[in-house]
């Protein structure tokens, strides 16, 4: 069994980490000896460390670095996110050619922007460029020029998730976050920031609590707490509505399988995504998904079958997919065991970890 490294862009709770982190877990129940590398600390450290795979903290991004004394020590090398172009610079060309590149940023231009020193040509000095979504690769292919590009969706496992299902009751966990027995959730998971479309979801549920009336309805938004100017702004707008009580912000929290347990409506209003965790997580937890028609989560959902689709920015027909699963419950319980059988067929993690295996043999051997 290979030797590799993995590196992260942080340890945050957010869903390329927490891709990372299900992939080392996968890699050594196989056999890899695995190392993590992080330029900085995380709430992820503590989960990781529980699998016996403490991550080291080491900043490559800064100017200083002697990494390239140990870079011969691995077999293969995988680097998470565009972000991790600092690692990959720092490190020769040989080793470059050992190293899987995990990308899943579709907003391509705002990276190559922000970084000004991301070089394209190391697209075609990495071993492999994997993508989760053929959305996102699609958006990258001019640089495909050694045509190593390849995908494989990012999923979870699954099994984790119904051993959480087998060990807790929808009600207690409604009583420990202090919501009611009767209380109806409509949740939205992931880091409270502009491309997350979580104002236009408010402004949405506002105006579903406006014609329902139904104190019971609850919105429960989980990301908060990295202070963005759009969560002030999101949180100002739900105190001038009114409904304070109905529409809550809960802080990034490693509990956040509660909030799926005790959810009856899942919704996803990004701009920009790759092929989100947080929507195959809430098909695993068979709920009806409410996303916007976004990069790959077509891919991911079948509009009508197993979840419903609206453009981006469509806050009225949020709102209408909203009251209508409120209204057709058969239908709602109907779309969440659909995504549920989808995931069981077409998003195993088990496929993913021997995709990624037969990756790392191929890097690996040259």
């Amino acid at each position: 069994m290979a030797k590799i490294l993995l590196v992260t862009h942080n340890l945050n709770l957010e869903g390329a980490p927490l891709f990372l982190f299900n992939l080392a877990k996968g890699l050594k129940k196989i056999g890899h000896e695995i190392e993590v590398l992080s330029p900085s600390n995380g709430p992820l450290k503590e989960l990781f460390s529980r699998e016996n795979l403490k991550p080291t903290i080491f900043d490559f991004k800064s100017g200083k670095t002697d990494f390239e004394r140990k870079e011969k020590d691995y077999d293969a090398i995988i680097v998470n996110t565009i972000a991790g172009y600092k690692f990959i610079q720092k490190v020769g060309q040989e080793t470059r050619k050992k190293i899987a590149w995990a990308l899943h940023e579709s907003e391509r231009e705002v990276y190559f922007q922000a970084f000004v020193d991301l070089d394209a040509a190391l697209f075609s000095e990495v071993g492999r460029v994997v993508f989760s979504s053929l959305a996102t690769r699609e958006i990258y292919e001019d640089l495909n020029i050694s045509k190593n590009f390849e995908i494989i969706n990012t999923v979870g496992d699954w099994k984790v998730i119904d051993k959480f299902i087998q060990k807790n009751k929808k009600e207690a966990i409604k009583r420990k976050h202090g919501f009611g027995e009767s209380d109806l959730l409509i949740a939205a998971v992931g880091t409270i920031c502009l491309r997350k479309g979580l104002l236009e979801l408010v402004q949405a549920a506002i105006e579903v609590l406006k014609k329902k009336g139904n104190k019971n309805i609850k919105f429960v938004l989980v990301g908060g707490g990295r202070g963005y100017e759009i969560e002030k702004t999101i949180r100002k707008t739900i105190n001038l509505s009114g409904f304070r009580d109905q529409i809550v912000i809960v802080n990034e929290t490693k509990n956040v399988f509660d909030y799926y347990l005790i959810s009856d409506i899942f919704v996803c209003n990004s701009y920009i995504e790759a092929f989100p965790l947080s929507i195959l997580e809430a098909m695993a937890f068979s709920l009806p998904i409410i996303s916007t028609d976004v990069y790959g989560i077509p891919e991911q959902i079948d509009d009508g079958k197993d979840g419903l689709l609206v453009m981006a920015g469509d806050t009225k027909a949020l709102e209408e997919k909203i009251m209508h699963l409120l209204k057709n419950k058969d239908e709602a319980l109907k779309l969440g065991k659909n995504a549920r059988k989808k995931i069981e067929k077409k998003f195993r993690f088990d496929e993913m970890i021997g995709k990624y295996d037969k990756l790392i043999s191929e890097i690996s051997n040259g």
